[in-house]
């Protein structure tokens, strides 16, 4: 599923090195995060995420950004009229065969 995740940055030197630990990291299998933006003026970031659940998601983003920022998570519905540039299919690495969403 598609969980959207808006941050609100509260450290900006924190959160500049969160960002750099996570850069460095690899999310757990099933996971990943195939969007973010951080606002211009590092004052809120989004990410969207492809997970199991908002309820997997959510500590284990909490954890890596304890101290940087505080998290809004929502599911995120992509046939809902209005919502444009969500990955559109995924590729198993298993057998190469693409999977619609």
């Amino acid at each position: 599923m598609y969980v959207g995740v808006v941050h609100t940055i509260t450290n900006k030197s924190v959160w500049a090195q969160k960002l750099a630990e996570f850069e460095q990291s690899s999310p757990p299998d099933g996971y990943t995060n195939p969007i973010s933006y951080i606002g211009a003026n590092t004052d809120y970031a989004f990410c969207l995420w492809d997970v199991p659940s908002v309820e997997a998601l959510q500590p284990m983003l909490d954890g890596l950004t304890e101290g940087a920022a505080t998290n809004m998570y929502f599911p995120v519905d992509p046939g809902a009229f209005g919502t444009a540039g969500i990955p559109s299919q995924r590729i198993d690495l298993d057998t190469k065969t693409p999977v619609t969403s």
